[in-house]
């Protein structure tokens, strides 16, 4: 990694299957010295441009390469003279009265295989950017644990409807003066009968857990794809209106959430009786393979911090 006053970078060289690739990531600070930063830029991508790499830098350059002028056409020209071309046209950075585009991935590979793109998503207020490398090699696909749903169409609802209506129609009743009714035979051969109608109509489906959170139940997912949807009308049309309504609904969906992550953490620390599955509960969280106790107490960061609180706060760690 590099720091100076006119730029900051840091990359990283690779080799897969023979062919070398250089990732090197820029940030330029909109208050840098603009032709400073150009001088500079030309003498770094000459020293890369060296290593006879598939060369790939990603970066904030804090230059809209849609506004055509002297600076922006020496920006594109440095890039340019390398046999570098810029992957992102559209603007990464919208507001209500301005959208430019100063995040892109340069790049001196010319293939059209490659898939690239802008989320939309309200991590900050640049939309990030991506690039898909296609490279052919067989790796083990990871496995991911499947969830059961049910098939539920409005037809397969009606379906259901009409066989449960059919199935418990008059002569399938109990009749209350009866004193010979057996009232847990008759319970358990209405719930089969009506298991049976449901699976019928609705049979469950398996499919691939998309989810990458334990905690992010098919309501949460439904809730982030109308966080994103109300984002992507704001970005289409960045009025008052659709920045507060996104606003609203952000803040709604921040605050679901951070409850359902933590029930479900606190649930699943109140089932370990163990230390040692309390520490493989509090690796998960934190994303890491190993954590040492003295590591996590004596050397706290932001994550393990939060962590400790939320474990203090629940007070059943050595509980």
């Amino acid at each position: 990694m590099f720091t100076n006053n006119i730029f900051e970078w840091s990359g990283f060289c690779t080799k897969i299957l023979n062919k070398k690739y250089l990732f090197i990531c820029i940030y330029r600070p909109p208050n840098s010295d603009v032709d400073f930063f150009l001088k500079e830029l030309e003498c770094f991508l000459s020293n890369i441009s060296k290593s006879s790499s598939n060369i790939y830098v990603p970066g904030d350059f804090n230059i809209d390469i849609a506004i055509n002028d002297n600076t922006t056409n020496s920006f594109k020209n440095a890039f340019a003279s390398y046999n570098m071309h810029p992957l992102i046209n559209q603007p990464t950075r919208i507001s209500t009265t301005h959208s430019s585009i100063i995040d892109n991935i340069f790049t001196n590979n010319n293939s059209r295989s490659i898939i690239k793109g802008i989320i939309c998503d309200d991590i900050s207020d640049h939309l990030p950017i991506f690039a898909y490398i296609p490279i052919k090699f067989s790796i083990p696909e990871p496995k991911r644990p499947n969830i059961i749903l049910r098939h539920l169409e409005e037809n397969d609802v009606l379906y259901a409807n009409n066989l449960l209506l059919n199935t418990f129609c008059g002569n399938r009743l109990v009749n209350n003066d009866s004193h010979d009714v057996n009232i847990d035979s008759t319970y358990n051969s209405f719930l089969s009968d009506y298991l049976n109608c449901i699976n019928i109509a609705c049979p469950l489906l398996c499919k691939k857990n998309r989810f990458r959170k334990p905690w992010l139940t098919s309501k949460l997912y439904e809730s982030y794809i109308i966080k994103n949807n109300i984002y992507k009308k704001y970005l289409l049309n960045p009025t008052t209106g659709n920045k507060i309504a996104f606003n609203k609904y952000k803040n709604y969906f921040t605050k679901i959430k951070r409850i359902a992550e933590k029930m479900f953490y606190e649930q699943n620390f109140l089932k370990c009786n163990k230390i040692k599955d309390k520490w493989k509960l509090i690796n998960e969280t934190l994303n890491q393979n190993k954590v040492q106790p003295t590591k996590l107490f004596n050397n706290i960061d932001t994550k393990s911090e939060k962590m400790l609180k939320l474990i203090v706060s629940m007070n059943i760690l050595y509980n």
